[in-house]
């Protein structure tokens, strides 16, 4: 539990969680009854689903946005439980993080304006949820998480 928690320094992740996660990931038990299985995983940016005005580092871990495009990452969300993943806005004025089917999105258009989810942090503090928009949480500041 200890590794767990200097890997979580944020805090979003409650000490019954990680001692289920640490427990369940130990023996291979099922977790108790009422509780999900919470998962975090990595992910790069897929190259091959990318708009025109987006640019990639070589290790596809950074992307640089010189129109209103989109990029995907390169791993399915898992169907079961919880699932999570950080990702830092360095700059901009117009960024948007989501979820959705592939199919939905043009990756020509930023996510704001496709299906799905997204939420957006630098600029505004708002939703979109199947192209509608409305409030939520605050604005984000360079650097926040």
């Amino acid at each position: 539990v200890d590794q767990m928690r200097l890997a979580r320094v944020d805090g979003f992740l409650g000490e019954a969680q990680l001692l289920d996660a640490a427990l369940n990931k130990l023996d291979g038990k099922e977790l108790p009854p009422g509780r999900r299985r919470t998962v975090w995983f990595a992910f790069k940016f897929d190259c091959a689903a990318k708009g025109d005005g987006v640019s990639l580092t070589k290790d596809r871990q950074v992307a640089s946005f010189g129109r209103d495009n989109c990029v995907l990452g390169d791993m399915l969300i898992p169907d079961f439980g919880q699932a999570y993943w950080e990702i830092m806005v360095t700059s901009g004025t117009n960024a948007y993080i989501g979820i959705a089917r592939r199919e939905r999105i043009d990756v020509h258009r930023n996510m704001g304006s496709g299906g799905g989810i997204a939420f957006r942090g630098i600029g505004g503090s708002e939703k979109w949820k199947e192209c509608s928009h409305s409030d939520y949480g605050r604005r984000l500041g360079r650097g926040d998480r």
